[in-house]
């Protein structure tokens, strides 16, 4: 921790809400995951307000791995407690003082990757019946007992060496990163070292080096799980905006830090940013800022890390592209949409798979990439999928299911045919078997697509069979005894006398985004999204609005299996008045995506 923050004066509530966006303070203990809060944007967002959150004495945090415990420090003066809170039966009880803390100053706390052990800094006695430290804190340990944690043990190896050592972060390997004044530092004050976890104990800590430190003060640090970057607050440069800031640094290809950066006004204020944690799923960051804990996604990282390794590969989450705000955006241009035609995209809930079509020549067909150590694979064709027949898919939520279009002949040696059936192919052992074609239930001949499955594995497709609303038509069919069977049209008014086609329908069903040529549209073909309602019932879809559609078609939505981004597919042409004439495919078919937090724009008011 940065001795400086200890001088603070304690921001008032009123300018907090000013500065921040609240979504209400808690009038009851919270209930669920991350305590009922909203996941937040790319914009800071005050966590917990009124629960965790409350008088301006919070600082720093952490979740124990499987979200169920949360531990913070408060401020009194120059004491620094640790508290925490839990949930039981669904239920977080009001913050307690945690067994290992109150009667000293304990502060900076973090917890493994495996929720074995927690670390935090404190100027108890380093010996028993010793005298407590003065000015200075020292690192201790803590073991997981059961439920419980063990008796704190001071960290020896050379970690601790008689002056100021705090904020300790261990990365998932064991390394141990922290801030120190030890003798060695570039800084008159504390500088970042890391002490390898190696054959059970901790080696000789290591400066980081000037791409990291400086002659300005380096505090609070946080670690990548895979150490492949490193956010720390730092206070005195004349980069800084506010008395203290964040910056980053990813790591170089031949295992060295880049030099870091300063993270900008969108994290950054006139005041001061410190003590940085990771979420347990590892999608937000937790922080403080002018003295309360705030929260942000995670991908405001993303618009500082290099796009491409020194050997050109692609490095980063999503591709490396920076991601996108509630304007849609075309998707990785110039690597995955190009001058050839896109059309289908999945990402896995971790980020580290991707699989898209292409039409282009000899480059048509389905691709996997994986991102592996950080650097994405080169595109490869997806196994058992055949470029010249097969087309729009979706995989099931949990990832271990595909269900694709295909043209393929219905017999061996076959010709290709016109229509398209729905065919589903399974993951076991971690390799895909071959594709199955779904029973005449499913199939009609009469061209059945863009299928999509639910969480319970409920299969929507479109249709151009006989007996529906108009040209295409949504259908549903339920999973029975391994079966699907009983189709039904899911009628008015997400079917009319129009085209009706591509719908993707949330895991749990709560709404559908769908395609249409209704009336009322920008273009050929739009996006409109629907909401089921309590009674079961679909809302009237809404056009989702000239920000997404355009005077051509927008096709193939889906939103990735973390909820986080919208992806579709559209044709639309840029002019000059967007900056992106020249845009690959400009005026083709590419892949867009956008915040999926754009879907709450459209979800109707409770009671209406």
């Amino acid at each position: 921790m940065i001795k400086s923050k200890y001088l603070l004066i304690i921001t008032s509530i009123t300018i907090l809400i000013v500065l921040f966006p609240v979504r209400g303070c808690l009038q009851e203990n919270p209930r669920g995951k991350y305590m009922g809060q909203e996941p937040p944007g790319m914009k800071p967002e005050i966590f917990a307000p009124g629960f965790i959150s409350v008088d301006g004495s919070e600082l720093n945090s952490v979740f124990t791995p499987d979200g169920k415990e949360f531990y913070y420090a408060v401020s009194s003066g120059r004491k620094h407690t640790i508290k925490y809170t839990k949930q039981v039966n669904g239920v977080w009880i009001n913050p307690e003082t945690a067994p290992f803390s109150g009667v000293f100053s304990d502060v900076d706390i973090s917890i493994s990757y495996d929720g074995e052990k927690c670390f935090f800094g404190s100027n108890r006695p380093v010996t028993t019946g010793g005298k407590r430290l003065t000015g200075r804190s020292n690192l201790w340990m803590i073991e997981r007992q059961g439920d419980g944690w063990g008796e704190p043990v001071h960290l020896k190896y050379g970690i601790n060496d008689g002056r100021h050592q705090n904020y300790p972060c261990p990365a998932a390997n064991g390394n141990l990163y922290f801030q120190s004044e030890r003798e060695g530092c570039l800084s008159k004050e504390t500088d970042i070292y890391m002490a390898e976890w190696k054959n059970g104990k901790y080696l000789e800590p290591v400066n980081l080096g000037p791409n990291i430190n400086s002659i300005y003060k380096e505090g609070d640090v946080l670690i990548a799980p895979d150490e492949s970057w490193i956010i720390i607050s730092v206070s005195g440069s004349p980069e800084c905006i506010g008395s203290g800031d964040f910056f980053i640094s990813f790591r170089n290809d031949d295992g060295s830090w880049a030099k870091r950066i300063h993270m900008g006004e969108e994290i950054n204020t006139k005041t001061i940013e410190f003590c940085p944690m990771l979420s347990p799923d590892r999608k937000y960051l937790l922080y403080s800022s002018q003295d309360h804990i705030s929260w942000v996604d995670i991908g405001i990282i993303e618009k500082y890390r290099p796009k491409s390794s020194s050997t050109g590969e692609i490095r980063g989450p999503y591709l490396g592209q920076e991601p996108p705000g509630l304007t849609p955006e075309i998707f990785a241009p110039g690597i995955i949409s190009t001058n050839d035609t896109e059309r289908s995209s999945w990402f896995s809930e971790d980020g580290n798979t991707f699989i898209f079509s292409r039409w282009g020549g000899d480059r048509t067909g389905i691709f996997i990439t994986e991102q592996v150590n950080g650097i994405w694979s080169k595109p490869e064709r997806f196994p058992h999928m055949d470029p010249e027949y097969d087309g729009d898919f979706l995989l099931s939520p949990d990832g271990d299911k595909l269900v694709f279009s295909s043209q393929r002949p219905l017999e061996t040696g076959g010709k290709k045919l016109r229509n398209c059936y729905i065919y589903l192919m399974e993951k076991k052992d971690n390799k895909w078997q071959k594709p199955v074609r779904l029973g005449p239930e499913v199939n009609s001949g009469m061209h059945d697509s863009y299928p999509c499955l639910t969480a319970d594995h409920t299969l929507y497709f479109f249709s151009r069979r006989s007996g529906g609303h108009g040209k295409a038509d949504t259908y549903r069919a339920k999973l029975l005894n391994g079966r699907y069977s009983s189709v039904e049209n899911v009628g008015y008014p997400l079917n009319t006398e129009y085209i009706d086609l591509d719908a993707f329908v949330a895991p749990d069903e709560s709404y559908m985004i769908l395609c249409s040529d209704r009336p009322g549209g920008y273009g050929k073909e739009d996006l409109y999204i629907s909401f089921k309602q309590m009674s079961g019932k679909w809302t009237e879809p809404v056009n989702m609005g000239k920000e997404f559609n355009s005077s051509g078609s927008e096709w193939i939505p889906y939103v990735t299996p973390d909820g986080k981004y919208l992806f579709f597919t559209s044709n639309k042409k840029f002019d000059k008045s967007a900056g992106m004439e020249k845009a690959p495919g400009n005026g083709k078919r590419n892949i867009f995506w956008v915040d999926a937090g754009v879907i709450e724009k459209f979800r109707p008011e409770k009671g209406k």
